[in-house]
């Protein structure tokens, strides 16, 4: 499977909790553990290497349904919100993403089942808050759409002051018992969200602190996932929208800007480490009902105008335009998203054949896995996860670790997988190792006897 190094790590994290009896870690890093308690709750199954990417798959699906669902509260319109899941369906990032055990779909399906119960005529706040509460447990996301949520319910005038007060308090529980979590592990509230940014300053990049760069880089990404059509459509519904004046397109418009903005907002602000393609799902997915509502409306106008023919062609044209991007596309979104696994594939798989061959012989040996903190290629991941070794056995380390780890004579060293550099020259490693195996990206090391 070929897949983004996040995919992997998901799946390593998951299945190291699994073989350890743990379903649920109270902290993973900058991730949130429900989507781990998710992933690792399918080992259970029994068929490990395929339950978390079917469990991806099966929620990935329902997402579907729930844009169905969310666009006919939007539009009040089974046609168009029809048309809003058959676009969802065919949005080549939801196709790509489909069976990769990432965050996104799985996020995607519990946070807009939690806006279907608060936009409902009458909502059901239980069931949004609990939806809502699952969703801020396995992206962030979700903890940024409280100031809606809280306007929502504080302009209710059908419940009480009370029951207010209870609702606001539960839709910011799950915040409020990672952060207490953070303070008793780590002596910060925050501190998820400073190792983050110590992160994204790590591995900074030109987009940061320049709003016309920091917009212009998710301007070009949106255009490489959607075509013209969908932006010209957005266009259109908002001056459908501002003529119809429907309270619940403006909370949809509202929210699908709102994350626009966001995603520029941590590039500028140098707290996003790198402009990942499937960021984009959220806006993108909650863009839909209005898209769909543009082109229903485009559709019924053709055909009062110029009668059927007309309207048969546009919808065929539509159509076709949509289905040509995608096979355009797909293959472009493919490698952007999976380019670190896709560019260096043959040197990883050539990698992956030998080391298997040498750990036949060296079965006792722990792995060690070396990375250019320069030039991070993020393979470790798919690494442990082809060569089906225990993640929590192995060890991965900067080349700025070296002489800390590799040289101290009282560690005891294995197997070791080096990623290449510019800087290996002054390490001197031909002196202190035993090459096993090279390409132009890895070498397979072992440390030479005193």
């Amino acid at each position: 499977m070929i897949a983004e190094p996040d995919a992997y790590a998901r799946f390593n994290i998951a299945f190291a909790n699994y073989k350890d009896g743990v379903l649920y870690q109270k902290y993973i890093g900058t991730w949130l553990p429900l989507h781990f308690v998710i992933l690792s709750s399918s080992f259970y199954l029994k068929t490990a290497y395929i339950s978390p990417r079917v469990i991806t798959l099966i929620i990935n699906l329902l997402s579907i349904v729930v844009i169905f669902i969310y666009s006919y509260l939007i539009n009040k319109d089974k046609k168009t919100a029809i048309l809003a899941s058959l676009l969802y369906l065919l949005l080549p990032m939801r196709i790509i993403m489909a069976a990769q055990t990432l965050s996104e779909p799985v996020f995607i399906f519990f946070f807009i089942t939690a806006l279907c119960f608060f936009l409902k005529k009458k909502p059901n706040y239980l069931l949004g808050i609990l939806f809502l509460n699952i969703s801020q447990g396995i992206r962030f996301e979700a903890w940024l759409v409280l100031p809606f949520i809280y306007l929502l319910i504080v302009l209710d005038k059908k419940i009480s002051s009370v029951e207010k007060i209870i609702y606001l308090l539960l839709s910011t529980s799950f915040p409020i018992y990672w952060m207490i979590n953070n303070y008793l592990i780590y002596g910060e509230s925050l501190f998820f969200f400073n190792e983050k940014n110590d992160t994204a300053q790590k591995y900074a990049n030109r987009n940061y602190y320049n709003i016309s760069s920091s917009f212009m880089a998710w301007w070009r990404k949106l255009k490489q996932n959607v075509n013209n059509v969908f932006i010209v459509s957005l266009l259109i519904n908002l001056l459908i929208s501002k003529k119809q004046n429907k309270k619940n397109q403006i909370i949809a418009w509202g929210l699908a800007i709102y994350f626009f903005i966001i995603l520029v907002a941590q590039v500028y602000f140098g707290t996003m480490e790198w402009e990942a393609n499937r960021y984009l799902l959220l806006p993108i997915a909650l863009s839909l009902p209005l898209v769909s509502s543009s082109i229903i409306s485009i559709f019924s106008w053709l055909k009062n105008e110029y009668k059927i023919r007309i309207y048969l062609i546009f919808i065929l044209f539509s159509l076709g335009s949509i289905f040509i991007f995608n096979f355009q596309q797909m293959s472009i979104i493919y490698k952007d998203m999976n380019r670190d696994v896709v560019l260096n594939k043959k040197d990883l798989y050539d990698l992956l054949d030998h080391f298997n061959k040498i750990k036949q012989n060296k079965v006792d040996k722990k792995t060690s896995y070396f990375y250019s903190s320069k030039n991070n290629l993020w393979l470790d991941q798919p690494f442990f996860y082809f060569t089906d070794n225990n993640f929590s056995d192995e060890k991965t380390s900067s080349h700025h670790y070296y002489e800390k780890v590799a040289l101290n004579p009282n560690l005891q060293f294995g197997i070791i997988v080096w990623q290449k550099s510019k800087d290996d020259f002054y390490l001197d490693l031909e002196n202190n190792f035993n090459f096993l195996y090279e390409n132009d990206n890895f070498l397979i090391m072992e440390k030479k006897l005193e």
